[in-house]
């Protein structure tokens, strides 16, 4: 799995964020910003979640 979110979509919702704080966070801008592109085996749940939990479809997995 590597995370990637596509800016022009992110809508500043925060929930990767609350979701999944070891692997997110807010730029400056608002906008979401990955900060570990492969999570480790103990976040995978998080990513996930995150991806599924993003409410436009920001949050992908670049790997499938």
């Amino acid at each position: 799995m590597r995370l990637k979110i596509d800016r022009n979509l992110c809508g500043t919702t925060g929930q990767c964020v609350l979701i999944a704080p070891m692997l997110f966070r807010r730029g400056s801008d608002g906008i979401a910003v990955v900060v570990q592109p492969v999570p480790p085996e103990d976040e995978m749940e998080n990513a996930e979640e995150a991806i599924l939990g993003c409410p436009v479809q920001a949050v992908a997995d670049e790997d499938g």
